[in-house]
């Protein structure tokens, strides 16, 4: 705590440092820079590799970020290549800026509150002599930044896939010019709508759970919205009409992502108007939606982050708990009244449940369709599709931060007279009070849409259950492991610690590898598999449970 207060006071005392310079615009300039150091050193804790004993974790989230690059990167040059291959190198472009396009769209929503919105260090920052357009520009250039990095990264190998087709220089420059414009129309159209969404939210009394509330049913349609792209039906694709099929891309693409045509324009026709098109528009939108913004931020954020006391407040009957119990609703409550926290964590039921349902009511026939010359694709694929609960839902993993979002409140559990393995329970039930429900729903949804024998399906909704509380009583011993307890916003916690990392994407991994194992073994009956798999989880969970018992104290050290 003392390391954050230290950071956030050099921070504030350079900024009013400015103080005299403010009204200028090389003063308010200097103060962006400042804040977008600042930003980013609290974003990446650059500060921490200073101690030895941080190394390894640095090292590990180094290796898991390396990991997802190469797997991403990997599939986006075969995607290119394959476009290439087909005659189709005039969709290279499009499909670039689309894919970097919609998916920064997608993750900049979900971190825009606590990044843009509600952060802790709003009345900080408040009392500092900064324009609000200074504050505003500083938080969007941060997540404008690791925006940028992902499109080079996702354009970069799609454009390397080009070269084979490019003439001239002409097309290069507008390639880098489409990367370092590229993440800034889909940063500003996800900053909007989350502007929209914390400008809605902050007008109820229960600000946080309309915004929550808002968020997910966003996500919600837009991943119905993919699942419905996904069913197309693609089972007459041959060799007579890929040139037909390269024109009905390109419509989908530039009707899905229209500032895409301008780029690809530009790069296949070497059109330098399309590329001022994509530019300026790019720039005016930024300039547009900062400048309506700043007129509105501090009531927005005051929405968010007040909190209202209703007027003659009498105490009522007052209701005895257990520990267990008042632990339970307060780590509850926690969960509840964090937007950041609930969709970040709460995604991988969403997607389970999506992903069942349009199972269930489009059809497996819909995504079976292009594999209907495959022999024993249906088997394999209904196999694969029963799974599902299994991969989607330790992403779940609400478990795996609680601890660090204790943040500045751990010593309250420190000098509480609780023992270790009851706060660690309560953390666990929470977890298991959005992931069984799930782990349920989605379950039904695919039996009601794949018709699996009783045996098997009671056999996976066991498997999927059993997933689930490794999913929780593993996040709390991953936490254990890599705790966070000094951050400025819970972003920082959710999506940026190496337990997150580990929690979601170690849940991830043994998800498809359970899932390789029954589809290995398909020729054994899918109860017999699944069950055995049950059982293995259930031991490793007792095992974790155990070891968690062990613990006598909470370490506040990181």
């Amino acid at each position: 705590m003392n390391r954050d207060m230290g950071k956030s006071t050099s921070a504030a005392e350079s900024l009013r440092g400015s103080r005299g310079a403010s009204v200028s615009g090389s003063g308010s300039m200097s103060q962006l820079r400042r804040l977008i150091c600042v930003q980013i050193l609290n974003t990446l804790r650059l500060d921490g590799m200073r101690r030895k004993e941080k190394t390894g974790r640095f090292v590990l989230m180094g290796m898991l970020y390396v990991l997802l690059a190469v797997m991403l990167l990997g599939y986006c040059y075969m995607l290119a290549a394959g476009l290439g291959a087909l005659g189709l190198s005039r969709l290279i472009p499009l499909y670039a800026l689309t894919i970097s396009s919609l998916v920064t769209i997608f993750f900049t929503f979900l971190k825009a509150n606590g990044t843009l919105f509600g952060c802790r260090d709003y009345e900080l920052l408040t009392a500092l002599p900064v324009p609000t357009w200074v504050v505003i520009s500083s938080r969007f250039a941060v997540l404008y930044l690791f925006n940028a990095i992902f499109s080079l990264g996702v354009m970069g190998v799609m454009a390397a896939a080009y070269i084979p087709y490019a003439a001239g220089p002409l097309p290069w420059l507008f390639w880098i010019g489409g990367i370092l414009f590229g993440s800034l129309i889909p940063t500003t159209v996800a900053s909007i709508a989350a502007a929209l969404v914390a400008a809605v939210a902050s007008r109820f009394r229960y600000s946080n759970a309309v915004y929550i509330l808002l968020t997910m049913v966003l996500t919600f349609a837009i991943l119905a919205f993919s699942f419905r792209i996904g069913a197309m039906d693609e089972s007459q694709l041959n060799a007579g009409t890929i040139a037909a099929l390269g024109d009905m891309l390109a419509g989908v693409l530039t009707r899905l992502y229209p500032p895409s045509a301008w780029f690809a324009t530009a790069v296949c026709e070497e059109n330098a108007a399309a590329f001022a098109a994509f530019a300026g528009s790019s720039i005016l939108l930024y300039l547009v939606f900062a400048i309506v913004l700043s007129a509105f931020y501090q009531r927005i954020q005051n929405g968010l982050t007040a909190h209202r006391t209703a007027h003659g407040y009498k105490i009522g009957k007052m209701k005895g708990r257990s520990v267990l119990a008042a632990l339970y609703q307060k780590e509850w409550k926690t969960f509840i009244s964090s937007p950041v926290y609930v969709t970040n964590m709460g995604i991988g039921v969403l997607m389970a449940v999506a992903a069942a349902a349009a199972i269930c009511f489009l059809g497996p026939d819909s995504i079976m369709g292009s594999l209907n010359g495959l022999e024993g694709s249906e088997a394999f694929l209904e196999r694969i599709m029963l799974y599902l609960p299994v991969i989607i839902l330790p992403m779940s993993n609400t478990a795996c931060v609680s601890l660090s979002l204790e943040g500045r409140q751990l010593w309250i559990l420190q000098s509480s007279p609780v023992q270790p393995r009851q706060i660690f329970l309560s953390k666990i039930l929470v977890n298991l009070t959005i992931g069984l429900p799930g782990a349920l729903l989605s379950s039904l949804f695919l039996f009601i849409g794949l018709h699996p024998e009783p045996i098997d399906a009671l056999a996976m909704l066991l498997l999927s259950g059993a997933a689930v509380c490794l999913t929780a009583v593993g996040g709390v011993w991953i936490n254990l492991k890599f705790p966070r307890y000094q951050w400025e916003n819970q972003m920082q916690v959710v999506k940026q610690s190496a337990a997150s990392m580990c929690g979601i994407l170690g849940g991830l991994a043994a998800g498809i590898a359970l899932t390789f194992v029954g589809v290995k073994f398909s020729a054994a009956s899918l109860w017999l598999t699944a069950g055995s798999e049950a059982l293995v989880l259930t031991a490793l969970t007792v095992i974790l449970w155990i070891l968690l018992g062990r613990v006598k104290r909470l370490d506040a050290e990181e």
